[in-house]
């Protein structure tokens, strides 16, 4: 999935010169926020019952990346994969 999620994140800062990506996790999706983090994404948000999903108030998390930390190399953003293709 790693790779998959990279090479759409690079497709879209690469081709479609998108400037931000924000992904949204309900909170306790604990493979959604590795993920995110695996790709660089970085926590920004913890919304507390934003959401009401099947009956209840959820809790929300906010991951985000720019463009420049995603095309800026290694240094700028936590460990990354290199796209496939």
């Amino acid at each position: 999935m790693t790779e998959a999620v990279d090479a759409v994140v690079g497709l879209v800062f690469d081709s479609l010169t998108a400037h931000r990506i924000v992904a949204q996790i309900f909170d306790g999706n604990e493979a959604s926020v590795r993920l995110a983090e695996r790709v660089g994404f970085r926590k920004e948000a913890h919304f507390v019952h934003s959401s009401f999903f099947k009956g209840e108030w959820r809790n929300e998390l906010m991951y985000s990346s720019l463009r420049d930390e995603w095309t800026g190399g290694a240094s700028s953003r936590p460990t990354r994969r290199s796209p496939v293709g």
